[in-house]
């Protein structure tokens, strides 16, 4: 659960699906099967025990849709926390601009992402 909706999980899932409808793409039963994905099994018992205690942390933090992921905090703390702690990455991945930042900020602009959608932070924007 925590790794398909890491911004990395996302990521993969997205470049995997089809994209005949703007902001939407969907995965087919032929494509799951090659898509790749975490192998649970090569976790150790001590990243597995932290995989645990981070889905209990974050397991009731409302995560934004995907086209917000530029703007979702809890997704990012989700990043942070699985990418350092889970995976062991250097801390660097998840500071302010670094690699995970980017990956937000760039999948959130991506025209097959955002679609015709509008974030939550336009909502409040009247035509004045």
């Amino acid at each position: 659960m925590l790794w398909g909706n890491t911004s990395l999980g996302l990521l993969l899932h997205w470049w995997h699906a089809n994209k005949q409808q703007s902001g939407r793409g969907n995965i087919g039963k032929t494509a799951l099967e090659i898509l790749p994905i975490l192998d649970v099994s090569a976790l150790t018992k001590n990243q597995l025990s932290k995989a645990s205690k981070l889905f209990d942390r974050m397991k009731k933090k409302e995560l934004l849709s995907f086209n917000e992921i530029g703007n979702d905090d809890a997704r990012r703390e989700l990043d942070e926390r699985f990418a350092i702690d889970v995976l062991g990455l250097p801390p660097s991945i998840g500071a302010d601009g670094g690699a995970l930042a980017l990956l937000r900020m760039k999948l959130a602009r991506e025209p097959s992402i955002f679609g015709q959608k509008v974030d939550r932070e336009d909502d409040d924007i009247s035509d004045d």
